[in-house]
Order: structure tokens, then C-alpha cells, then sequence
């Protein structure tokens, strides 16, 4: 999902879901959207209601580790995204947005590893590139860049939007 999310994306999937109540797909949907609109509870209240509706839907588990790293409860974030890696080993997305929470959770030789597997899978993956890098100027203790937003040349997003360097001691 983009962040370009705006009203008209959620009253489309309001009125979707008005039509088909137990739509998977739609609950997904509707809860990505309203994280998109920075309404993460209720985003979280769709993708849990998506997944009681299909529990193995990668995707759904992938976007509810995403509401649930936003509000702060990394450790439920990162089962989450295990179960997305667990039902669609392929996914680099999940592998990529678990580094992220390994990161902040200081277990930076594991983000390190999904950010490579991320990359094994989908090579030119803009986030898992930018991720690792940081990851590894982390740990080699420099701080160039902490404070000021890390860019990776193949990426125009910044680093600390991906990784709450904020809470981050060291890993060393």
C-alpha cells in the first residue's frame, strides 16, 4: 500500500464491505487503508477480523505486524510477521518489515539476516537494501546516521521512516 491513501480509498472499501461482512479481503484491505490514514486501532480491529476469517492470509498477518509496530508492540508485531514468513516463505516484504522490529527490539544480527534473506528473494528490493546498509553501518558503531535520516542511493525514502531509530541502544 502506498501512502497516498486518502477518504475516497475508504469509503470505497466501507461500502465493500457494507456488501460482503466476512470478505477477508476486504477487512484487509479496509484495516491497510485506515493505516494509511494513521487510524491504527481501527486498522487493527479489520485485520484481526480478517484473519479470523482466513488465518492463513499472509498478507493480513504481513499488515497487522505493520498496525501493531506502529503502536508500539513490537513483540506481537514480529509473531506476526514470522506467521506471514511461515505461510508464504517467499514473502520479502514480511522478512524486510521484521527486520525492522528485530532492530528496535536490539536483536540487530537477526534483522540483519531477514534484510539478506529479503534480498535473496527479490534483489532489487529498495527497503532491504536501504535497511541493511543502515543495519550494518549500525553495527559497525557509526553514527553518520542517526538523527539525520539515512538514504540508500536506490531509494528516495528515508531509512528512520522503515526503523524508530529512536529506540534503538546500542546492539553491540
Amino acid at each position: 500500500w502506498s501512502s497516498d491513501v486518502c477518504s475516497s480509498d475508504l469509503d470505497v472499501f466501507k461500502r465493500a464491505l457494507r456488501l460482503a461482512p466476512v470478505n477477508a479481503e476486504i477487512q484487509n484491505n479496509l484495516g491497510a487503508v485506515l493505516g494509511g490514514l494513521i487510524r491504527h486501532e481501527e486498522a487493527i480491529e479489520h485485520l484481526r477480523t480478517a484473519l479470523s476469517l482466513r488465518p492463513d492470509y499472509a498478507e493480513a498477518h504481513n499488515n497487522l505486524g505493520n498496525e501493531l509496530r506502529w503502536t508500539y508492540r513490537y513483540d506481537e508485531a514480529c509473531i506476526r510477521y514470522r506467521q506471514a514468513i511461515a505461510l508464504k516463505p517467499d514473502f520479502a516484504e514480511a522478512y524486510c518489515n521484521l527486520g525492522g522490529v528485530l532492530m528496535v527490539l536490539h536483536q540487530c544480527q537477526e534483522a540483519l539476516e531477514c534484510y539478506r534473506k529479503a534480498l535473496e528473494i527479490q534483489p532489487d528490493f529498495p527497503a532491504a537494501h536501504s535497511d541493511m546498509i543502515f543495519t550494518l553501518d549500525y553495527l559497525s558503531g557509526s553514527d553518520a546516521c542517526v538523527g539525520i535520516g539515512f538514504r540508500d542511493r536506490k531509494s528516495t525514502r528515508l531509512i528512520s521512516s522503515h526503523t524508530d531509530i529512536s529506540r534503538m541502544p546500542s546492539c553491540a
